[in-house]
């Protein structure tokens, strides 16, 4: 299995790293750093920003496995 993480910042993928060893089922999951654009400020100034960066990184994310499944 892998798993797309919207960033290449070390931090982010080592968050996702340890957020997925707590899971015996991603234990063989490879993780896979992407960098694309969030859509909004690079330091976001409230939650709502945050949410809707995480929201375009993820549909940009999957955007890309897809066409790589093709």
């Amino acid at each position: 299995m892998n798993v797309n993480v919207g960033s290449k910042n070390i931090t982010k993928v080592q968050a996702v790293e340890e957020a997925l060893s707590d899971f015996p089922e991603f234990s063989s999951a490879k993780i896979i750093s992407v960098e694309v654009d969030s859509g909004v400020h690079k330091q976001p100034k409230n939650m709502e920003q945050t949410v809707q960066g995480a929201i375009n990184r993820a549909k940009m994310l999957l955007r890309i496995a897809t066409l790589r499944l093709d």
